[in-house]
């Protein structure tokens, strides 16, 4: 009765679906709810039932506050599009530690910013006239949004907006082959597969016959929000209970990818009681001119330098261009995971460059909103026109790479950059090599550490003491690393560059399933029982963790002369705003993390590519390169 006068609307069953619950509880055979009533009908824009409620859950069932038992916190939502942006101030709080459901035992009711302990409780203030209800009609927030855009064409007969059956692309000198699920492309030679908990992932990376990754992919997610109602206060969602591969969206040809991608199934089990799942666009590959309005990968221009020079007629040393077309292959998925969409990328560069990248979109979460006029600003914002309190929120991604630079056998450089910083500022451990050789007014300077342990290869970013960390190949006349010369030699490397690091600032007591958040890099020796950093029991149990990632280092083994992995995560603190709403665009989300060759190649390879421009003719710069379509490669010299 409360729900229905407060909300105009009521749960979205009349009778429970289970025949167990369907026996014993007759009495909620009611077909006179307003959830049965077609009241909103009239409305062509309200995809939905607004007068429907239906039940979401926040993910962990086992927290700090209760470890030995198994609690959740649920909240009722407009059955309508988007139904995450339509809560309503109700929310329980359910005791399921019993696998009885009859043992079942409701904790508490939030109702309209206060709690109670009992259905009786409530009832009672409210028919006292003690506990005043706000009534809260339907908002269509999105009048006129959800329906196809004004050039948007119906294409469920339309056979030219199908994939091509081609496996390559159109450029004859990079082609993409596919054979099963072996990748070929331009000097690039991999597999590729999504897995059910964790995504998209390769394997065996090789570029002009350089092993440079054994195994590489998403390890887990995580989503953690905060807010003023207790729904929010627990959602801390790790995502690869739900399985980030097993919900591997569609992709839409032309909007997703290219139409003329490449597309790939994905086939997998996605549970046990559902079975078998085919995903027939589940992956898709395409070349791309990855570089902002396609521009080069590298280029210089020279032409009439010494005009400013005052000198007169041409200098043959200046006059000149070069430059090269930035081509790459995307590998490509998309998870929804409930609100969220995650555009995950592996792309492969013509520079031997691998990116790893995340970019987030979907609906975000909202908060209720209480009286706007007592709310504050502490968790996020409420919205001018819509009736939603937009909550901040932080987003971690955590990634897996098995690095094998040319050989199994690698170890970690720390090569770290310093300046003429002042005494209480230096890090004089760090620097306690280089004190009796440099002079510390000079401007830049570098040190090298190798670190031995795992231990020591815990990292956390520190922006006033710059590092790069290079994986290294082991060379076998490194004997006594003590000797400055063998720190300071040129070894064949592979450098991390992660451009979405991010500092999570939670307690380790918070973070016991999600350990690997406390630092941005982790290096460790690889074993088979240590595959993953996370499980899909992480997110039910946030106080004793199915897999401890803190255990992975705290044996401290060797990571010299060893078989490496790399655990790094990206992320952000997403402060919401107006222009979130409908939903989260991408300009400005993609979080990446590079693989780059560090000595490994003589020159750059791509300047032996075939898409090279070199001109000593202006002229010829102004027209533009035109290029052969057929072309042999030439050979990459390495190191």
């Amino acid at each position: 009765m409360i729900i229905e006068e407060t909300y105009s609307a009521s749960y979205f069953m009349n009778k429970p679906l289970n025949p167990y619950w369907l026996y014993k509880y007759k009495q909620l055979n009611n077909t006179n709810s307003l959830c049965q009533q077609l009241i909103y009908n009239n409305n062509k824009n309200i995809k939905g039932r607004p007068n429907c409620l239906i039940p979401i859950f926040a993910s962990p069932l086992i927290t700090l506050e209760a470890p030995e038992r198994r609690r959740i916190w649920i909240r009722l939502c407009r059955e309508v599009i988007p139904f995450i942006q339509y809560p309503v101030d109700i929310q329980f709080h359910i005791d399921q530690t019993s696998l009885d459901p009859d043992e079942w035992d409701l904790l508490g009711i939030w109702f309209q910013g206060q709690m109670f302990t009992s259905i009786e409780e409530l009832l009672s203030k409210y028919h006292s006239g003690e506990l005043k209800v706000i009534k809260h009609q339907f908002v269509d927030m999105y009048h006129n949004q959800l329906k196809p855009g004004p050039s948007q064409q119906s294409t469920t007969h339309n056979n030219r907006f199908m994939k091509s059956n081609s496996q390559t692309t159109n450029r004859k000198d990079n082609l993409i082959h596919v054979k099963k699920r072996r990748i070929q492309y331009d000097r690039w030679d991999f597999h590729v597969t999504v897995r059910r908990d964790t995504g998209l992932r390769v394997f065996n990376v090789y570029f002009a016959n350089v092993s440079l990754i054994s195994e590489a992919g998403l390890e887990e997610t995580v989503t953690s929000y905060w807010g003023k109602s207790p729904f929010m206060q627990a959602m801390t969602s790790l995502e690869s209970m739900f399985g980030i591969g097993g919900m591997t969206s569609e992709l839409s040809p032309g909007l997703d990818c290219p139409k003329d991608a490449i597309y790939l199934p994905v086939r997998l089990i996605d549970s046990g009681e559902t079975g078998p799942k085919f995903i027939k666009n589940g992956i898709c590959l395409f070349e791309w001119k990855t570089n902002p309005h396609n521009g080069p990968v590298r280029r210089h221009f020279e032409f009439h330098i010494s005009d400013h020079f005052g000198e007169k007629g041409e200098a043959k040393y200046t006059n000149f261009g070069l430059g090269i077309t930035s081509y790459s292959l995307v590998v490509r998925t998309i998870s929804t995971l409930f609100n969220y969409d995650y555009i995950f990328d592996i792309i492969f560069y013509s520079s031997g460059v691998i990116e790893f990248s995340v970019t987030p979109t979907g609906y975000i979460h909202v908060d209720v909103e209480l009286n706007p006029y007592q709310y504050n600003s502490k968790y996020g914002f409420p919205a001018v026109i819509n009736p939603i309190y937009m909550v901040i929120h932080h987003h971690l991604f955590h990634y897996k790479i098995d690095i094998d630079i040319v050989n199994k056998e690698n170890f970690i450089k720390v090569v770290k950059i310093h300046g003429p910083l002042t005494e209480n500022q230096m890090n004089t451990d760090s620097l306690q090599q280089t004190n009796n050789q440099l002079n510390h007014s000079e401007l830049l300077w570098l040190s090298i550490d190798i670190p031995k342990t795992e231990m020591e290869a815990r990292f956390s970013t520190k922006f006033e003491f710059p590092k790069q960390y290079l994986i290294c190949s082991t060379n076998s006349n490194i004997n006594d690393l003590n000797k400055t010369s063998q720190y300071y030699k040129n070894d064949k490397c592979l450098s991390i560059i992660n451009k979405g690091q991010v500092k999570t600032i939670f307690s380790d007591k918070y973070t016991k399933s999600f350990a690997w958040s406390r630092h941005q890099l982790y290096v460790t020796q690889q074993h088979d029982n240590e595959s993953f950093a996370s499980s899909i029991f992480n997110g039910v149990d946030l106080s004793s963790p199915v897999v401890d990632f803190t255990k992975f280092s705290s044996n401290n083994e060797s990571i010299f002369n060893e078989d490496l992995v790399l655990w790094l995560t990206v992320g952000n603190y997403h402060l919401p705003r107006h222009e979130d709403l409908p939903n989260t665009a991408t300009s400005g989300g993609p979080l990446s993390i590079f693989i780059m060759p560090h000595n490994l190649f003589t020159y750059s390879p791509d300047a032996f590519s075939c898409n090279r421009f070199y001109t000593e003719s202006l002229n010829e710069w102004i027209t533009g390169p035109q290029m052969k379509e057929e072309c042999q490669m030439e050979p990459i010299p390495m190191l």
